[in-house]
Formats: C-alpha cells, sequence, structure tokens
C-alpha cells in the first residue's frame, strides 16, 4: 500500500504526459486541413486574406471606441447597421474589438484584413480550451485512475474530431465577421464551462474570477451562447 500511494504521483504524471501528448499530436494533425482552407493554401495563398465586405467591422468598431462612441460613419456597414438617434451601430458583439485594440492601436495597415488570423487564434483556443475540458471532466469522472495508452488515443481521435470537423472547415473556407464571431462563440463556451466545472471541483475565488472574465467575454460576443453560459453560472451558484 505504501508503495502505491508513493507511486501515484509518478503514474499520474505519466497519464497527463500521454493526453498531453495526445491532445498536441491531434491538434497538429488537424491544423493541416484547417489552415489549408483558412489561409486558401491550395490558390492564392495569403495570411491575411479578405473579403472586400463584411470583413472589417470589428475593426471599425474598435476605431470608434478608440474614440470613446460605439457609434460607425453612416453607410460604413451598409445593411448591417441599425439606427438609434441618427447614428449607425453593428449589432456585433465588443469581444472581437476589444482583442483587436492593441494591433490597431499600434498600426492602420491591416484594417480590415485580421479576420483570418483572429480565426485561426479562435481555433487555436478552442483546442486548448477543448483539451483542458476533456481533462477535467476525465478527473471529476474517473478520479485519479491511470489513463492508458488506449484511452489517451481515444482522447487524440475525439479532438482531432472536434478540431477538423466540418463546422471548422466552414467557417476557415469564408473569412468574414460572421464566421469570426461563430468561432470565437465556440470558442468562449468551451472555455466557460471549463472554468465552470472547475468551481465545481475546487471552489476558489481564482476560479469563480476566471469564470466570470470567460462568462462575460461570451457574453461580449454573441448573446445566445453567453446567456446559456450565464444559465450554467447560476446553476453551479
Amino acid at each position: 500500500r505504501e508503495h502505491a500511494v508513493v507511486d501515484l504521483p509518478i503514474a499520474l504524471a505519466a497519464s497527463r504526459r500521454r493526453f498531453t501528448i495526445a491532445a498536441i499530436a491531434a491538434i497538429v494533425l488537424a491544423a493541416v486541413p484547417f489552415t489549408w482552407t483558412l489561409f486558401d493554401l491550395w490558390g492564392s495563398p495569403s495570411l491575411l486574406r479578405s473579403t472586400v465586405y463584411e470583413n472589417n467591422f470589428y475593426d471599425l468598431q474598435a476605431r470608434a471606441m478608440f474614440h470613446g462612441h460605439l457609434w460607425l460613419a453612416n453607410g460604413s456597414i451598409g445593411i448591417e447597421a441599425f439606427v438609434h438617434g441618427g447614428r449607425q451601430y453593428t449589432y456585433f458583439g465588443l469581444f472581437p474589438s476589444l482583442i483587436r485594440m492593441p494591433v490597431l492601436a499600434l498600426t492602420s495597415t491591416l484594417d480590415g484584413r485580421l479576420t483570418a488570423p483572429y480565426l485561426m487564434v479562435a481555433w487555436l483556443m478552442t483546442g486548448l480550451f477543448t483539451s483542458l475540458l476533456l481533462w477535467r471532466v476525465r478527473f471529476l469522472i474517473r478520479g485519479p485512475v491511470i489513463m492508458g495508452k488506449a484511452e489517451a488515443s481515444a482522447f487524440g481521435v475525439l479532438i482531432a474530431s472536434v478540431m477538423a470537423g466540418t463546422v471548422w472547415m466552414l467557417l476557415g473556407a469564408t473569412p468574414f465577421v460572421f464566421n469570426e464571431d461563430i468561432a470565437w462563440s465556440i470558442c468562449l463556451t468551451i472555455g466557460s464551462i471549463f472554468a465552470l466545472l472547475g468551481v465545481i471541483e475546487r471552489p476558489s475565488w481564482g476560479r469563480v474570477i476566471a469564470s466570470f472574465v470567460l462568462v462575460l467575454a461570451a457574453n461580449l460576443d454573441r448573446a445566445t451562447t453567453g446567456w446559456a453560459c450565464v444559465v450554467g453560472a447560476v446553476i453551479i451558484a
């Protein structure tokens, strides 16, 4: 019994290592078709490829926030604008604009060309949150049970299926604001679930604050999935 207790941390470290290797391998493999699709590697490859229309809404909103308001220049987003008080606004969330602001503060040459790079960031963050979520769910259900190679491989297949699925290929095929909105919605929802389960696993102020930040970010991107995260937080509370 003493020998088993002494070896348990080593065995758990081995489980984490197996899972980490499987997750990284799955994401690297899934990155091949997604990157190929997102950056049009079979046609005219470009890390900053964009469409003429519906690709700069978040940039325009970020520029407006630099000036302390949310209204946009009349006509700048066409039929996607809604009018209030004689001024035009976008209905897209603030989160994608907020994360653009550090880049846009340094240069204006990337205005309207950041959708594909940020789609890639959303995809990578989804891979991270998906892996973390699976590990946490596995621990909550099975406890400190040693993970074998077969189980780690099965997790790798699952992660690859999530990251290289049809949904992500569709989002990457047309990098414009509608698809980036959904991409961040997927990412932040999975991240919120991971954080909320962390509160159940071991409550702490740090985990509560992390949950708050992720749920808030989800709501600042897309209201439907954002409010789903709010409902989940209320149930857990």
